[in-house]
């Protein structure tokens, strides 16, 4: 993701918002965790992320592109 932007533009596509990712990969507390791996991410571009938070966001992308694909075919 380039931008907070892009970032909005993806989820959409996928038919999903922030505290939808929240609550799917982060179950005790999802908005403030995915908020802030949110700016490490994209804002601050991986650059002070853990490598667990790299792992985690992977996870997120690939499960936006498997959202995106049911979305898709459900078109």
């Amino acid at each position: 993701m380039s931008d907070i932007w892009s970032w909005r533009e993806e989820l959409a596509k996928a038919h999903l918002n922030q505290s939808d990712i929240g609550r799917h990969f982060f179950e005790n507390s999802p908005v403030p965790q995915i908020s802030t791996l949110v700016k490490k991410m994209v804002v601050g571009e991986g650059k002070t992320a853990t490598e667990r938070d790299k792992e985690i966001w992977a996870e997120i992308l690939e499960f936006i592109e498997f959202k995106k694909n049911q979305v898709s075919q459900n078109v």
